[in-house]
């Protein structure tokens, strides 16, 4: 997902995202419990983010989308390198719970870091 780019250059989709993931479930059933996670990036991983967190309410998810415009939700392409294709896999599945169909591409973490500074 890019930030930058429509749908999720909206603060308000963004929000939505981050709501509609239950990070702590995440956290217990694939990193053990052992990290503080706000994101499926692991701290001191390239593209961590140590903001603010947000909870996870899927029905806030789809009220934040409508907000934004998309009441049917949207669909985005989510990349991952590919030692993260397991969290990547149920990142998509809570995203499509709350209408937000994702294309999953799992891709080499040296080819990932090459797209992102291409992108600048």
């Amino acid at each position: 997902m890019n930030g930058q780019d429509p749908p999720t250059d909206n603060v308000l989709v963004r929000r939505a995202v981050k709501s509609a993931i239950d990070t702590e479930a995440i956290i217990k059933a694939i990193g053990g419990g052992v990290t503080e996670l706000h994101t499926f990036i692991p701290k001191g991983m390239f593209a961590y983010y140590d903001g603010k967190e947000f909870p996870y309410n899927p029905e806030k998810a789809k009220e934040l989308l409508a907000e934004a415009g998309y009441p049917n939700g949207f669909e985005v392409t989510l990349t991952v390198p590919d030692f993260l294709s397991t969290e990547g896999t149920v990142v998509k599945s809570y995203l499509e719970q709350v209408g937000i169909k994702t294309n999953l591409e799992v891709i080499a973490y040296t080819t990932l870091l090459g797209k992102y500074r291409k992108q600048g």
